[in-house]
């Protein structure tokens, strides 16, 4: 069948319950850990992934639909986009709806079925972040009140009304895909000041000292490991402990927020731990 053709087809088919066949690409849903502020509004943005998962020559695929639900009545869609994937184009149909328990999208990548000139169909040999959500959490979510940890379970179910299935579309066929569900997990964020890694309020010296310890002669694990994260990279190592001198000593750079006074850490997304800091409030 012709690719002009099916691309005709290709929004039709993406609405109808997929015929399950081998499945040759993988949905997956993210698995986040948020921090949170009590007091503050959670707003968190975050990425589902497609890839060809059977590890054979890339596959032309026309286009896809998505399906996410959730398992929560504190949680709310805003916001439904293609991801980095398709930073470099834009599909000719992306249809979202942000529902109630979840959200759907609709995607065909060119409706002429041909790739423009100097494009190429996609490759999705390695994943790729296709979809970018944007989720919040209602003001009277529970946990906020109490603050405790809590966790959304993100499930993929075909939902929406007509019901959209979880395929991808190639040579005309729905390739239903094999599904990884994912969860949002928001916990609680202990106020600190980074840089601080010896917790008594200052940034001196000593942080140095503790963080050296630490990392290099088997020292006791300090209570705020995120205080050590000087340049908040993810990871405490020697370039913590030079960013913090060069600070001290040279006038370079200060320590990532919260810095300066107790906050909390800024960024959206993953986070060392801070159990204990007992110089803030």
């Amino acid at each position: 069948m012709p690719k002009t053709l099916l691309a005709g087809l290709t929004i039709v088919s993406l609405c109808v319950v997929a015929q399950r066949a081998e499945a040759q690409f993988t949905y997956r849903a993210p698995e986040d850990t948020i921090g949170y502020a009590p007091g503050s509004a959670i707003t968190h943005v975050t990425h589902f992934q497609i890839w060809q998962s059977d590890g054979g020559s890339p596959i032309d695929s026309e286009g896809f639909s998505m399906s996410c639900t959730f398992d929560v009545d504190w949680l709310s869609v805003e916001d439904v986009e293609y991801g980095p994937e398709f930073d470099a184009w834009t599909p000719d149909f992306f249809a979202t709806a942000a529902l109630a328990n979840g959200w759907t999208c609709g995607v065909v990548y060119w409706f002429l079925g041909v790739p423009p000139s100097g494009l190429d169909w996609p490759d999705f040999t390695e994943p790729g972040d296709a979809i970018t959500i944007t989720y919040s959490v209602d003001a009277d979510a529970p946990f906020l009140a109490t603050g405790d940890d809590a966790t959304a379970n993100l499930i993929w179910a075909s939902i929406g009304s007509p019901s959209v299935a979880n395929v991808v579309v190639a040579g005309g066929d729905n390739l239903a895909a094999d599904l990884v569900d994912g969860s949002l997990t928001f916990t609680r964020q202990v106020d600190y000041i980074r840089g601080d890694m010896n917790t008594d309020g200052q940034l001196d010296i000593a942080d140095v000292f503790t963080a050296e310890d630490y990392l290099f002669l088997g020292g006791e694990t300090p209570s705020c490991l995120a205080a050590l994260d000087v340049n908040s990279d993810l990871t405490i190592d020697i370039a913590d402990i030079i960013r913090l001198l060069s600070y001290l000593f040279l006038g370079d750079a200060p320590p990532a927020e919260p810095f300066a006074s107790c906050g909390h850490d800024p960024t959206d997304g993953p986070r060392i731990d801070c159990l204990e800091y007992q110089v803030c409030p």
